[in-house]
């Protein structure tokens, strides 16, 4: 538990897949105080923030004067925002800017935000959930404001639904992401936030810089015999394409084959670097093993 005099850290999306691990890797170090902030404090995520010592707080993302609120006092933030929830890059871009804002009214001495790289600039592929991103980025660079960024790899805990493999005809798991042989990382979410509490704890070494957030790279086949390896089971690489991926037609399925043509093209990502900050992190098949009655019921349903 966090005494007295302990800084305050706000984490925003708190009950989400980036937010929740930040926070609770927070919460155990008494230096600081999490001010956790979500849309519904009374939910059971919420309650259980509050269980592990957060201070659980409402705000919204779009009203400059709620994040303040939620700011007030604070000598840090974890900021992420999410494109996902509307399909709206000019949206998220606003709403990073908010914050931005907010923490710059309110004198948050290190900002901590969850960008993605400026995939048009770059390679001319265009994603909307990057782009709007590294827009956040750079305007946050433009006020001035002292912060660091982190750049997550495909979550692992992808597998477990929107990506997972789908069951053939003959019993076996497809795992349809489009990499072709080109590596692709991961990150365990879970495990990156110990790696963020360590960017808070060292903002003389942070300031200014990046993280790119990896637990692991391998290709789809590699991924594939891991799994098949110790799950017990046959999943095997489709070889899908970018192209078949836009095709399904889902809400941001263009998007998403966007990205991984963008994957294809190599990200800044550093395994090393997160395992320097956060020793326990998992290996793939250390990820895999613990995971092993998840993963299948998950795969099986």
């Amino acid at each position: 538990m966090a005494d007295k005099s302990a800084r305050i850290v706000v984490v925003f999306g708190a009950t989400g897949t980036q937010g929740g691990p930040v926070a609770k890797a927070l919460a155990g170090d008494p230096q600081y105080k999490v001010r956790a902030v979500t849309r519904n404090p009374g939910s059971a995520k919420g309650k259980a923030l509050s269980q592990i010592g957060c201070e659980v707080v409402k705000a919204d993302i779009d009203d400059v004067a709620s994040l303040k609120s939620a700011l007030s006092g604070a000598y840090g933030c974890f900021a992420v925002t999410n494109w996902w929830e509307y399909f709206d890059k000019e949206k998220e871009i606003q709403q990073g800017k908010n914050i931005a804002d907010a923490c710059a009214d309110c004198g948050v001495k290190h900002l901590v935000f969850s960008s993605l790289d400026a995939a048009e600039k770059l390679k001319g592929i265009s994603v909307a959930h990057f782009d709007g991103k590294a827009a956040i980025e750079e305007y946050m660079k433009a006020k001035g404001i002292p912060h660091t960024v982190v750049r997550y790899a495909f979550y692992a805990e992808n597998l477990f639904g929107i990506m997972k493999p789908q069951k053939t005809q003959d019993g076996n798991f497809a795992l349809g992401i489009p990499m072709g042989d080109v590596p692709m990382h991961m990150i365990v979410c879970a495990d990156a936030g110990e790696c963020i509490h360590q960017l808070f704890n060292n903002p003389r070494e942070w300031t200014g810089k990046s993280l790119g957030l990896a637990s692991w790279i391998y290709t789809i086949d590699q991924y594939c015999d891991m799994f098949s390896k110790i799950l017990g089971v046959t999943v095997v690489n489709p070889k899908m394409t970018a192209e078949q991926m836009a095709g399904f037609g889902f809400p941001g399925a263009n998007d998403l084959a966007n990205m991984f043509r963008f994957y294809q093209c190599g990200i800044d990502r550093n395994p090393e670097e997160c395992k320097r900050l956060n020793p326990k992190m998992a290996t793939l098949e250390q990820w895999v093993t613990a995971n092993k009655e998840a993963l299948l019921k998950a795969w099986n349903a």
